[in-house]
């Protein structure tokens, strides 16, 4: 049974969870490339997310026709670009150190604000946007350098912000039309699963049993992730959501300093600070809508 959510609350308290388990997710991807290519850490990733979802959906006496799904070609759309995302953001971090890549991460917030009108209909508020702004400025903040000149590995992560922007924005646009939040996860998975299980006998190499279990973990970590993440689409527009996943910021600052011993400089803690006021006020732009508004996700409208 799908657990009751309410209010954007409920969906900022979702978002918390997820910006954790896709910081420790992207923290062991970053790590597995420097022993393998893309196809076949996503082989064994999506296989384990895909396991997850079957197991879950027969312990709690569903079927497996319980994860159809009756917008096909929305959620191809987004199983498509969950591929392409994965793909590029694999090869991003293999190229490029955190902080790079997750300056393009921080334009997610304006692309999906961007692409909310056209395929949502959803307005996008004036303080939405400055809030938006706000938020993708307090990432540049945690890192006063920059981006340096533009590298082939730098285009890689534009592409994936792009990507899996897009398939965060139909997400939302399927989570407001049928309450089924582990279809939204298990399709683009088992996507991934076929084109990246057709590659990898070319790309295979021996994988330790330690490696493996990275692997698995990875996996575990980012189903995880995606579950919260369709469940808080339910309730918080793209743009709100994108924008509370600079969070992960944060929590890569928290962990730094508890595990690594490391000292946050000034501009670091500013730029959390700037990205944690833009995401509480995008949340409360949202609470404080008449509260019809608030349940219009969760009626069935007509694709």
């Amino acid at each position: 049974m799908r657990p009751s959510i309410g209010s954007p609350l409920a969906g900022a308290a979702l978002m918390v969870g997820y910006t954790l388990a896709v910081t420790l997710s992207d923290a062991m991807t970053k790590h597995l490339t420097q022993f393998f290519e893309a196809p076949q850490i996503l082989t064994i990733c999506s296989g384990t997310i895909l396991v997850i979802i079957i197991a879950t959906t027969l312990a709690t006496g569903g079927k497996i026709e319980d994860l159809q799904t009756n917008h096909s070609g929305a959620m191809a759309v987004r199983a498509v670009m969950t591929v392409f995302a994965a793909i590029l953001f694999f090869y991003a971090f293999a190229q490029l150190p955190f902080a790079d890549v997750f300056l393009f991460i921080a334009l997610a917030p304006i692309f999906s604000g961007l692409l909310a009108a056209p395929i949502l209909k959803e307005r996008v508020a004036a303080m939405a946007w400055v809030a938006l702004m706000f938020g993708s400025f307090g990432v540049f903040l945690l890192f006063p350098g920059g981006v340096v000149d533009a590298t082939i590995g730098h285009l890689i992560a534009l592409g994936a912000s792009l990507c899996g922007t897009l398939a965060i924005v139909m997400g939302r646009y399927i989570a407001r039309r049928e309450d089924n939040p582990l279809a939204l996860v298990f399709y683009p998975q088992l996507a991934t699963l076929l084109s990246m299980a057709a590659i990898s006998p070319f790309v295979w190499v021996p994988i330790s049993i330690s490696q493996a279990a990275s692997a698995i973990f990875c996996g575990v970590a980012l189903f995880a992730a995606r579950y919260v993440l369709a469940l808080a689409m339910q309730v918080l527009p793209a743009h709100a959501a994108t924008t509370m996943m600079n969070l992960q910021f944060v929590w890569m600052t928290l962990i730094g300093f508890v595990i690594f011993s490391e000292i946050p400089e000034a501009n670091t803690i500013l730029g959390a600070l700037v990205i944690a006021g833009a995401s509480i006020a995008l949340v409360y732009e949202e609470y404080k809508r008449p509260m019809a508004s608030i349940l219009r996700p969760f009626k069935r409208v007509e694709a």
